[in-house]
């Protein structure tokens, strides 16, 4: 419960608006705990036990998607892939919800997201001549018993390489939510520079000065950073303050009184919306 994924950290700062620090917060609860917060959430209609002749599409979904994950390096195939697979799945049971279909456009368009950035990241790497991470779990344990943990990207001699794909040119920009994941590893690796590599459209952004959409080389020595990188630390401090401090979550804060989120068979996950894939995972794996 303590220990937290660097990928997690932008968002136990609340610094992402895409993941809300108490999503996070309940990750964390629900790994030392599985049984309580599953009761708790079948409890707040959250998790539903499927119907016995009820059709789920994750499944079929993943087994198509399969086929297409290594070709998805480009944006502009995004629609092409997706009506590919809408097609087949409709082809193969003509009696698919609009629901079900909209359930299913929501977790091509996440997938295809994720696995752009993995499949260009490597390709970022080969052309940079970067030193390819992902190779060593590097871990950080403060003296107030929390830790974070993580794998980084690359490495350019002593600077270590975030590497960001970006889904549109707007999106090309100095993100607070990225600084803060490279803070993690340099924490981690015991390091004083980073720098957030950016890729969009066959371009790399990797200015080693900082320009109007990169931070450029960070040096955590520098006053500048420094503060920004102890602030950081608080940041952390005052997440698990508040995680071991809290007696009843506030599941308004992630829900949004939202139902029948995650749907189990035989305690094994049939459907999940996709913002929850996460927390799916950790309750029932």
């Amino acid at each position: 419960m303590n220990c937290l994924e660097i990928s997690s950290v932008s968002s136990a700062c609340n610094k992402n608006k895409y993941e809300p620090m108490y999503k996070t917060m309940l990750i964390q609860l629900c790994k030392s705990n599985k049984e309580k917060y599953i009761s708790e959430m079948k409890n707040l209609g959250i998790i539903k036990e499927g119907e016995q002749n009820e059709v789920f599409y994750d499944t079929k979904l993943k087994g198509i998607y399969n086929n297409y994950k290594k070709r998805v390096i480009d944006t502009s195939e995004f629609d092409n892939i997706e009506r590919e697979i809408i097609s087949k799945i409709v082809k193969e049971d003509p009696t698919i919800t609009p629901e079900n279909i909209n359930h299913i456009q929501e977790k091509i368009k996440c997938s295809l997201k994720k696995d752009c950035g993995t499949n260009n990241e490597k390709s970022v790497i080969d052309f940079k001549r970067y030193k390819k991470g992902n190779n060593k779990m590097w871990y950080y344990k403060n003296e107030n018993g929390w830790s974070i943990r993580g794998l980084h990207d690359a490495t350019e001699n002593n600077v270590v390489i975030e590497i960001k794909t970006r889904m549109s040119y707007k999106n090309v920009r100095k993100n607070e939510y990225d600084l803060y994941q490279l803070f993690g590893y340099l924490l981690v690796m015991n390091k004083n520079k980073g720098k957030i590599v950016q890729y969009y459209n066959q371009t790399i952004y990797d200015s080693d000065v900082e320009t109007d959409n990169e931070y450029g080389i960070i040096d955590i020595a520098d006053d500048k950073w420094k503060d920004k990188f102890n602030t950081f630390i608080k940041e952390l401090n005052d997440f698990f303050d508040k995680m071991f401090n809290t007696c009843i979550f506030p599941y308004e804060k992630v829900f949004q009184k939202r139902k029948n989120l995650i749907e189990i068979k035989e305690n094994k996950v049939c459907k999940v919306s996709p913002e929850f894939e996460k927390l799916s995972k950790i309750l029932f794996t």
